[in-house]
């Protein structure tokens, strides 16, 4: 082991103290010395749960079983009798077993951080048992930076549930799209101009010469799921009084959601974009 050396920067050191993990001989020495100390961890290991899983009368006892089992399995003696029966050894683990009966329950409060007044608040409950108090900056990135992203303007979302009146009557067409609602209007605009008798929007300005009033349109829901998108359109279809869509378009409303509809829409005003529906 003299002779063990090393290179750094070009320069040889000697070793002289321990072994360079390097070094030949290192992994006989790791082996011979680990194989002993895996013993005593597992010697340890097992006593410490013997002590803390047994009561105080049944100690000695179990502790007595442990030391015959490990003669059975080849283990010296004298390193049992100085691991599971030495007092300083049993003192440790009843002393490990006194501190975790004792636990006391911490109430943890978040406040802002005030400078010499937030000293003096820590300081006043530092005598109270069981309070911390964690300080945060009140001054966050939230209230200094502005929003980086525009909210998506009303004509360029997606999956909605829809609301568009008559210009000419109290009517009110409401209708569902996966598509972009600036997309959907446009298209019955088209089947409007092109007498095209798509949905009940399109007859109903095609036969009494009513226009529908783009500039007023709601999103009444948001919904990426299309049976749950059909589903919150046929809700406030049933739930207008007087719509402009045929009743057909409520057919696969079941009449089970009828009360449940009404004591929703009690306490809401006419069609004004709230959300009725959200993560069914």
């Amino acid at each position: 082991f003299d002779s063990t050396v090393f290179s750094y920067n070009n320069s040889f050191y000697k070793q002289i103290l321990g072994m360079p993990m390097g070094s030949p001989v290192s992994p006989i020495l790791a082996q011979y010395v680990m194989d002993d100390q895996q013993k005593i961890n597992l010697i340890l290991g097992m006593r410490t749960r013997v002590i803390a899983t047994s009561h105080h009368s049944l100690k000695n006892i179990n502790l007595q079983h442990l030391y015959n089992l490990f003669i059975k399995c080849g283990y010296p003696p004298p390193l049992l009798k100085s691991l599971l029966f030495s007092r300083s050894q049993l003192q440790g683990v009843q002393d490990f077993r006194n501190n975790n009966s004792v636990i006391q329950n911490f109430h943890y409060f978040s406040v802002p951080h005030l400078g010499a007044v937030s000293s003096k608040l820590k300081k006043c409950l530092s005598g109270q048992g069981g309070v911390k108090l964690a300080f945060k900056n009140h001054l966050t990135v939230n209230n200094l930076f502005t929003k980086l992203k525009d909210k998506d303007l009303l004509l360029q979302r997606s999956s909605v549930v829809y609301c568009i009146p008559c210009m000419d009557c109290d009517l009110k067409y409401i209708g569902q799209t996966k598509q972009k609602l600036k997309d959907r209007v446009t298209a019955h605009k088209s089947d409007i101009r092109l007498n095209k008798h798509s949905c009940m929007l399109t007859n109903h300005c095609l036969s009494s010469g009513h226009s529908m009033n783009y500039d007023e349109i709601l999103v009444l829901n948001s919904e990426t799921i299309y049976k749950k998108r059909n589903f919150l359109e046929m809700c406030h279809i049933a739930r207008e009084g007087n719509p402009m869509n045929a009743m057909t378009d409520i057919d696969g409303l079941s009449v089970i959601y009828t009360f449940l509809l009404n004591q929703y829409f009690n306490n809401r005003d006419s069609l004004s974009g709230d959300t009725l529906y959200s993560g069914m």
